[in-house]
């Protein structure tokens, strides 16, 4: 490096939040600089740039603008502070990004394999499409963050905040979302398969068409939600709170609601066979029209359950219902059970 660069490097490594253009941090890299820690470069422009390798950890990089930029193995980004910069379509493959302010940057598009997010704040940032295979997310906060079409499968996200986050269409196969707040999350069309929402909180969440066979809501605490034609096979409810929200036309083949509370939930058309009701507190239900073949009702506490048109109920459990006070459950028997 000459004097002056090596001037500049030395401003660049030693003066925090130095003033430094964009050409000149380019000049600086290209000598063999990498260290630009605590650095002001709010509003630069290194779109399209190799900056791989490069520290700008703690640095002001509001503003930023990383479109297309290739930022491997390990660029850090640490605790730096990020608001509205822009990394659409960028390689951050491997960066680190732990504790980083990531407020409503966007991150469309981008390769963020292997990447680490842990503690970031990513609250209202764009990651739609976005490649988070292998990421590290645990502890950030995507609370109104974009995750649209992104491919989270297996992720472990326990405890995150992603209350109204778009996660439409995502890929959560298998994820750890136990504790997770969910509330005003959208997750209509998202694959949520053997998922583990235990304890999650899904309070005017949108699971619309939402594949959740398998999935555990076991204590989960759901209200003013939406399951409207979900895939729910198989699904574990023990133990949830279950209060207004819709679940007609839902698949709930085999469920498991052992010690739940369901109150004021719209069940219409859902299909019920083999669900398990055992010592479930059914309140101000409505069975119209739903097939409960070989569903199981024993021990149940109802309170204001209507089964009119319910169907594939056996003489025995329409027997056991009416004596509990369920209104219409005589009507099942004439009823000819759906056709699985």
């Amino acid at each position: 490096m000459d004097e002056a660069i090596a001037s500049d490097a030395q401003e660049a490594t030693d003066s925090q939040k130095a003033q430094l253009k964009a050409d000149n941090l380019l000049k600086l890299y290209a000598a063999g600089e990498r260290f630009f820690a605590d650095a002001e470069l709010s509003g630069i422009d290194l779109s399209g740039q190799d900056l791989t390798g490069a520290i700008f950890k703690g640095s002001n990089l509001n503003g930023a603008n990383f479109s297309n930029a290739i930022l491997l193995d390990e660029t850090t980004f640490s605790f730096a502070s990020l608001h509205g910069a822009k990394f659409t379509n960028a390689k951050l493959i491997g960066g680190r990004f732990s504790g980083a302010q990531l407020y409503q940057a966007d991150l469309s598009g981008a390769d963020l394999t292997g990447a680490d997010l842990a503690g970031a704040n990513l609250s209202q940032a764009c990651l739609a499409k976005a490649n988070l295979d292998q990421v590290n997310i645990w502890g950030a906060d995507l609370n109104g963050a974009d995750l649209s079409e992104v491919n989270l499968s297996g992720i472990n996200l326990w405890g995150a905040k992603l209350r109204g986050t778009d996660l439409s269409y995502a890929h959560l196969k298998g994820s750890n979302l136990s504790k997770a707040d969910l509330s005003e999350a959208i997750l209509s069309h998202a694959n949520l398969r053997g998922a583990d929402l235990s304890e999650a909180k899904l309070n005017q969440t949108n699971l619309e068409h939402a594949n959740l066979r398998g999935a555990n809501l076991n204590s989960a605490e759901i209200s003013d939600s939406s399951f409207i034609q979900a895939i729910l096979r198989v699904a574990k409810f023990q133990g949830a709170k279950i209060s207004r929200s819709d679940l007609s036309k839902a698949e709930l083949w085999g469920a498991d609601f052992r010690d739940s509370s369901l109150e004021g939930v719209v069940l219409g058309q859902a299909c019920l066979k083999g669900a398990n009701f055992h010592a479930a507190s059914l309140s101000n239900l409505n069975f119209e029209l739903v097939d409960a073949t070989g569903a199981i009702f024993s021990a149940v506490k109802l309170n204001n359950a209507h089964f009119n048109l319910c169907t594939g109920l056996s003489e025995e459990t329409i027997a056991y219902l009416t004596e509990l006070g369920a209104i219409g459950a005589g009507v099942a028997r004439y009823i000819k059970p759906l056709s699985s």
